[in-house]
Parts: C-alpha cells; structure tokens; sequence
C-alpha cells in the first residue's frame, strides 16, 4: 500500500506548475498554491493509479480522459482573492473549498476529466491537526487544475493558453501536459526580458509545434531545448500560446482566427515589476551598493577609532590639555 501511495504521488507530479515568489501585499503564491493542491488530491480518488482496479474499467477511464475538448475553458483561477483560495480553520471550510473548486472545473469543461476520478474516502487521518478524509490522489483532476491555473485549454489537436497581460507580470510556468495521443507533453514558461516585456519560452518531450498569439507566425518545430515565442496581442483579444502535433493544423488554424490588430505586449510598468520582487515600489538597491556601503562605514569608524586613539596617547602634549591651554595664554596675554 505505501509502495502504491508513493509511486502514485510520483507519477502526479509529472504534471507541474511554477509561480515566482512575490512579496507585494494580498497576492497569491506558492504555499497556498501547494496547500489547496495537496488538500483537493488528498480528497480525490485515483483509479488509475490503484493496481487493483480492474483494466476493463481502467481502459474505460482513459477513452473518457481523452475528451478533454474545451477545458479549461475560462480565465486563469490565479485571481486573488476568490473563493477558490480562502484560508480555512475547521474541516467544514476545507470541503467546502474542495466543493467549489471541483463544481468550477466541472462547469467550465472538465466534467469528462473529473469523471475519471471521483472524489473517494479510503481511511480516515489527521492531516495538519484536523480530521479529513482521503484517498490515493486523482491524475486527472491535477491536469484540470494545471489547466485551470495556466487559463489553458484542449482544443481540436491542440492546446491554447489564454492567461491575460496582467497575469504576465510574474514568471509562472507549467509541465508535464499531454498534447495528442501519446505524442509528448508540453512545458511552457513565461519570463521577463531586461525591457520588461513578457515572452514564452516552450518546450516538448517529443517533436511538437506553436505559434503565438493570433497564430499570425509561422508555427516554430518544439524540442527539449526551450524555444523563444514572443508574444502578441490581438483585437479583438485571443490565445496567446497554440501548441499542437501538425504544423498543418496549425496553419490550417491560421486561416479561422480572424483578428483586425495584433501587436507585441506592452512593457510592464517597473514599479509594478518591483513591487513584486521587493515589496515597495521603489525597488530595491543592488546587492553592490549595500557592500561599498558596509565597507565605507567601516572605514570611517576604523579612521575615527584611531583619530580618537592618537589624541588620548598624546596626553599633555595636546592643545586640548587645560595646563598647556592656559600657559600658551598667558604667553600671549602681553
């Protein structure tokens, strides 16, 4: 049984998701993201990770996860707040959470996928100091929030990502999700050039194709070796991102998406850059000012120390002793 937990969790973490650290106030990051992560697969069944789960049903749930047509359809779950991410204290909160979260992705085109794992309770434990219910984790409904958190979506052969300009302005990245029948699986990362502007770099476990937004491009052949896809806005607005198995497709795909502008994404704002990555709009200084700083201010209390050294290690023959003051003013009294 532990052998099977633990190959379980292995294969679900195939599928991956990243969001850089950011330390404005009230935003969201990696922890809670990990937390409702464990807590919604912890209540979520995994047939097909069960090595005693009948193959006839097995083979049933994986023609079901193939018809995965339009999820996730609908902007990213990142928004913050939400219901999607509240804090909870009793274990009421916490499956009402889960209930929320798995209603969302149901309605919003997963329902096939979440199909394949139904919400199970195996054993009974304390988990964080609270009783919850759970079982072997669901692969599919990991997908789904993978998904879901990305603004990415299934298409006919292909995958769209659809995440808006403002959830550009932090480095996030996803892997691990399957395009096509046991083609490959696609793994994108959003970074931000020195200008500021945001641009993928995608990759594939086997030979897959993209093209950026509007696909006005031609599609560019992915590899394990991160490709650079700029990217575009268009008018009126569409996916960013079109991954898929046939350059064909692709082209073909071209010549449906009917756009009036497209253009290169703007820039962001750097107070807005540095309020993520430092807390304050005013950015932080560089790692070699505060050293010259340090080392300056020990210089100068050094220099003081001896000043101050030398002036006690004279004594009397200072100006500054009372006898000497007063003869050299008598001296010159006359």
């Amino acid at each position: 049984m532990d052998e099977e937990h633990e190959n379980g969790w292995k294969k679900l973490n195939m599928v991956t998701f990243f969001l850089s650290p950011s330390k404005a106030p009230n935003v969201l990051n990696g922890d809670k993201i990990n937390a409702t992560r464990y807590i919604l697969l912890s209540n979520t069944k995994a047939p097909l990770l069960e090595d005693s789960f009948p193959e006839d049903k097995k083979k049933a749930l994986e023609l079901s996860l193939r018809r995965n047509e339009r999820c996730y359809s609908e902007h990213s779950t990142l928004l913050y707040p939400s219901k999607l991410w509240q804090d909870w204290t009793h274990v009421e909160d916490l499956l009402y959470m889960a209930e929320i979260w798995l209603l969302t992705l149901e309605k919003r085109g997963c329902a096939s996928i979440l199909k394949s794992g139904a919400t199970g309770l195996a054993q009974v434990c304390f988990l964080f100091g609270f009783l919850v219910k759970f079982s072997t984790p669901s692969a599919f409904f990991l997908q789904a929030f993978t998904l879901s958190l990305s603004a990415a979506s299934y298409h006919d052969s292909h995958l769209e990502v659809s995440l808006s300009l403002s959830d550009l302005h932090r480095e996030l990245a996803f892997g691990g999700l399957p395009v096509g029948v046991a083609v490959g699986d696609a793994n994108a990362r959003v970074r931000i050039a020195e200008d500021n502007t945001p641009f993928f770099e995608v990759s594939a476990t086997a030979i897959l194709y993209a093209c950026g937004g509007g696909c006005l491009g031609e599609p560019v052949t992915l590899g394990k070796s991160p490709t650079k896809i700029p990217i575009k806005i268009t008018k009126p607005e569409t996916s960013i991102l079109y991954i898929a198995t046939s350059r064909k497709h692709l082209e073909q795909l071209r010549s449906t998406i009917h756009v009036s502008e497209v253009v290169s994404a703007p820039a962001h704002e750097s107070e807005l850059l540095a309020l993520h990555r430092h807390g304050a709009v005013m950015g932080g200084l560089p790692m070699w000012f505060w050293f010259f700083l340090v080392i300056l201010l020990l210089a100068f209390h050094a220099f003081l120390a001896k000043l101050l050294w030398s002036e006690w290690r004279k004594g009397d023959m200072t100006p500054y002793n009372p006898y000497l003051r007063n003869r050299y003013s008598s001296s010159h009294s006359y």
